[in-house]
């Protein structure tokens, strides 16, 4: 069994397996296949490789129409108008995941026994998105003291000092998957700032200072890649103050080993990605 519910660009939700006016199936949850790009070898057999990437998800319901079916074909017009945006969430008993799109087409004959509407959506970022967003901090001061609790006689830290600079994240996902890299200096933090990730070497580094209480935000997610500085309340594209050979830094699918370049006394480094998913 599945839920599927569909929100709209007003925010307003409508769900259409636990609803006694439809009965729905829904296709394009699944997996997807990759267009490989390759060109002849002019030396030997076969190919040389040049690129591959997932073609756009297509999502298509089939909905019966039921109770009063006049009202109910209204109601999706309200989701389902072509050339609208909505958002899919999709739960199943292992994964909670949504992806955005836009819808195609909308075909429904009215006054027909068992009228259906036939929809089309086409999603252009195809991967399913887990719900949950996964966070981690990076700290001098490592928190032990969490309520409720219970402290024993002997008493419990409060708090640990830590030396490493390095800390393990999980992409839950199948796939390697960008992440928000927020930087808070806490004192004065000279160039170049570098943030590696030990398993796959990629490292993303800016030739920038940092004054106290200045915050650097790095997106590293596909189509919404950037890196900005908020010093005062005033925002700055760094774009200009990357380092020539870095980039886009990604989470391999697994554990993750992250390694900042400063010491974290004077730097609070946090970390957060969501899971993609290619089907449920």
């Amino acid at each position: 069994m599945f839920s599927l519910i569909v929100k709209n660009a007003a925010n307003k939700t409508l769900n259409l397996t636990d609803n006694p006016n439809y009965f729905t199936v829904a296709e394009g949850f699944n997996s997807l296949t990759a267009n490989v790009n390759t060109a002849s070898s002019a030396t030997g057999h076969g190919s040389i490789f040049n690129s591959t990437k997932l073609a756009n998800r297509n999502i298509t319901l089939q909905i019966i129409l039921r109770g009063d079916i006049e009202t109910s074909r209204i109601a999706l017009y309200e989701f389902f108008s072509p050339l609208s945006k909505l958002m899919f969430f999709y739960q199943n008993q292992h994964r909670r995941v949504h992806i955005g799109g836009y819808v195609e087409s909308f075909e429904c004959n009215p006054n027909v026994p068992n009228e259906t509407a036939n929809i089309s959506v086409i999603c252009n970022e195809p991967f399913l998105l887990d719900d949950n967003t996964d966070n981690l901090s990076l700290s001098y001061v490592k928190d032990y003291f969490k309520f409720p609790c219970s402290v024993p006689e002997e008493g419990v830290p409060f708090s640990e000092l830590k030396n490493s600079s390095e800390t393990v994240i999980v992409n839950k996902g199948e796939h390697e998957t960008g992440c928000i890299i927020t930087l808070y200096a806490k004192g004065g933090i000279s160039a170049p700032i570098r943030i590696t990730n030990l398993l796959n070497g990629q490292y993303f580094e800016l030739k920038t200072d940092m004054q106290v209480e200045d915050i650097i935000v790095i997106n590293t997610n596909s189509g919404h890649k950037s890196a900005k500085l908020f010093r005062g309340g005033i925002e700055t594209n760094l774009f200009s103050q990357m380092s020539d050979s870095s980039t886009w830094l990604q989470l391999c699918s697994g554990e993750n080993i992250l390694s900042v370049s400063h010491n974290l006394s004077m730097l609070s480094v946090d970390i957060s990605n969501v899971a993609e998913y290619i089907g449920v």
